[in-house]
């Protein structure tokens, strides 16, 4: 495998496990256990749950493996199932679905309903089971309930995770999996049924989505948007992290702040669409593009600015995103009066200061301390902050950040720090 390859495979995995982390799939007991069907899909998945495996992100990993017993094309794929999990020195648990008479009339809802009775006698609470659900399923059945039903829950597509049941490569598309395949020259097997347009699912990717495709190739990207704000707006959103979101509005600047200190605003894209709508004075335009762009930069700490149409701005620093529709912001100076003040007090007054709308973006704050953690300022040059004005030991840092970072070192959380008044 050469240096491209091995770099390309590295940042499958890191996004999927960002993806895990951010929705809590990974299980408490450290047992994964994959729906392996031997198909282009599960292969994909129980490659990248082995290589979590190996960079010590799982304990164990399990397959299993359901024989429909209902072609002789299954004989075939449980052989080669066994002969794959040998080569990946996996265990791998078999089971054979049995029929009676009258059950195959509807064999799609029974032949679902006899693997999940066999899932749950052995996977436990605290394991996962994981499937191999992708993007472009998802759209699938979202596409379908909205052609069959009116239910807006039903068209929000293939959940994330139900209990222990968890869908890993929704964060990827086919596309992204054929790659991964290609990458790695993986082995699958074809499942027949597949090309049979009589069922729903198969008509809709092989006669309706490719048309789509065409027309709007940037279908799944709108979609992925969509059912997000759909899902914030009917509370069934996986992620809850955006009731950290705190929103600050003025006549002619936003504050969007991350009040779990954690950089993360992956959910909060309705709220800044708001806030830009807000700042525009416009009520509607394509901004979502902008928006991510404005999320990733925000996770990569970046600083901005960003140009948004309207004649917009938008300025980055630790956990906050700043909005303004002048072309100038008179950014806070840093106060020149300095205290011995305690963590709790110091985030008491930060957050009191915040609700209220008192402080100027970006949220800087004056250090004095010999500690090494403390030894460089962190500001941006374009935030108009002097730092001629500090002296000695003094140094400047985002207010945010500091709060973070004190709150994480166990030596400095107990200590107090001198700091310039907010």
């Amino acid at each position: 495998m050469n240096k491209y390859t091995r770099s390309v495979i590295a940042s499958y995995i890191t996004h999927v496990d960002k993806f895990m982390n951010k929705y809590g799939l990974y299980p408490r007991s450290g047992l994964v256990y994959v729906a392996f069907s031997g198909g282009e899909d599960s292969v994909v998945l129980g490659q990248l749950m082995l290589k979590l495996k190996e960079i010590g992100k799982i304990k164990q990993v399990k397959f299993i493996h359901v024989n429909h017993k209902v072609r002789p094309g299954n004989e075939s794929e449980e052989r080669f199932v066994r002969e794959l999990a040998r080569e990946w020195e996996v265990e791998l648990i078999v089971k054979s679905l049995n029929w009676k008479e009258g059950d195959k009339s509807n064999f799609e809802s029974e032949a679902r309903k006899k693997r999940y009775e066999i899932f749950h006698s052995i996977v436990k609470q605290d394991d996962s089971l994981v499937l191999g659900h992708h993007l472009d399923d998802s759209f699938e059945w979202a596409l379908m309930q909205k052609l069959r039903s009116s239910n807006s829950k039903s068209s929000l597509g293939i959940p994330v995770k139900r209990g222990y049941v968890k869908r890993p490569l929704l964060c990827l598309s086919k596309k992204h999996l054929k790659r991964f395949t290609k990458l790695l020259r993986l082995r699958f097997v074809q499942d027949p049924t597949n090309e049979e347009t009589h069922f729903e699912r198969n008509y809709l990717r092989k006669k309706v989505i490719p048309h789509l495709e065409k027309r709007f190739p940037k279908y799944l990207k709108h979609y992925v948007h969509q059912s997000n704000e759909l899902a914030r707006v009917l509370g069934l959103n996986a992620d809850k992290r955006e009731s950290f979101i705190k929103v600050i509005e003025k006549e002619n600047e936003s504050f969007l702040i991350d009040m779990s200190l954690k950089n993360h605003f992956s959910t909060a894209a309705s709220s800044i669409l708001k806030q830009i709508y807000r700042l525009g004075k416009v009520s509607r335009g394509t901004y979502h593009e902008q928006v991510q762009k404005i999320i990733q930069g925000a996770q990569n700490s970046k600083n901005g600015p960003f140009n948004l149409s309207g004649g917009l701005s938008c300025y980055l620093s630790s956990n906050v995103i700043y909005l303004s529709n002048q072309k100038n912001f008179n950014s806070q100076e840093v106060g020149q009066e300095f205290e011995k003040i305690n963590f709790s007090d110091f985030k008491g007054k930060l957050i009191e200061k915040i609700n209220q709308g008192e402080l100027r973006f970006p949220f800087y704050v004056g250090v004095r301390s010999s500690s090494k953690t403390f030894a460089k300022s962190k500001f941006h040059p374009d935030f108009g902050i002097d730092s001629s004005l500090t002296k000695g030991n003094e140094v400047i840092w985002p207010a945010l950040e500091l709060l973070r970072i004190w709150q994480k070192n166990q030596v400095l959380y107990h200590k107090t720090l001198v700091l310039s008044t907010l």
